[in-house]
C-alpha cells in the first residue's frame, strides 16, 4: 500500500493538529462546569505576520515555568519581515506571555 503525496499531507495536518489540541489548549483553555472556557491570557507582542512550522513548550529562561517557541518557516512567503528561521520567543509570565525580540 502507498500513501499519495496529498494523503500523507492530510495525515501530517491531522497529527499537527491533535499534537496542537494535546500540549496548546491547557495553556490558553479550561474546563469549568463541563464546558471548555477559554483563558484570559494576554500576549505582548504577538507576531501575527510570521509563518509558524511548529511550537516548542519548554522552559527557556530557567523559571520552572512551560514559555512558547515557535519556529518560523525559513523561506519568506510574503513581503513581511518573516524573521527567516529565528524562532519567536513567549515567555510565561505568569499571567500571560511576553515576546522577546528575537
Amino acid at each position: 500500500m502507498t500513501i499519495s503525496k496529498k494523503e500523507t499531507s492530510i495525515l501530517i495536518e491531522i497529527f499537527y493538529s491533535v499534537v496542537f489540541a494535546l500540549v496548546f489548549l491547557p495553556y490558553f483553555y479550561e474546563i469549568q462546569n463541563k464546558e471548555l472556557v477559554e483563558k484570559q491570557i494576554e500576549v505582548i507582542g504577538e507576531e501575527i505576520n510570521h509563518n509558524f512550522n511548529f511550537f516548542d513548550c519548554m522552559d527557556v529562561n530557567g523559571d520552572q515555568m512551560s514559555d512558547i517557541v515557535a519556529q518560523v518557516f525559513s523561506q519568506p512567503w510574503d513581503d513581511q519581515d518573516d524573521n527567516e528561521g529565528i524562532p519567536e520567543v513567549y515567555i510565561n509570565t505568569g499571567n500571560g506571555y511576553m515576546n522577546i525580540d528575537t
